[in-house]
């Protein structure tokens, strides 16, 4: 006889137990746009991957980046939260680690 589960092992993104098993990244700010048009609320839905990721533009996705590198989430995460190739990914963390070297 088939024994059937009482629950599943697969969490649904943006469930609580989704986001108690990953650590979250927040970004904090009374306003949900910056002064140059940039949408925090999208920024944060895709630096912690909540589905469905929202489209971004450039200089979210460089803000998703930043935050999520800070955050110590993968090369290959980040590219498809942000929605950019691994390799611009790279650089842009290669640039970031260079203005922080340049300002110590």
């Amino acid at each position: 006889m088939a024994r059937i589960r009482s629950h599943t092992s697969r969490y649904v993104p943006g469930s609580v137990e989704f986001l108690r098993r990953r650590p979250c990244i927040w970004v904090s700010t009374t306003d949900t746009t910056a002064e140059d048009d940039v949408d925090l609320v999208a920024v944060e839905r895709a630096a912690n991957g909540r589905e469905p990721l929202p489209p971004l533009s450039d200089a979210e996705k460089r803000l998703a980046v930043r935050a999520m590198w800070r955050a110590g989430v993968s090369y290959e995460d980040m590219a498809v939260r942000a929605g950019v190739l691994p390799r611009r990914v790279a650089r842009w963390v290669a640039k970031e680690k260079q203005l922080l070297e340049g300002a110590v």
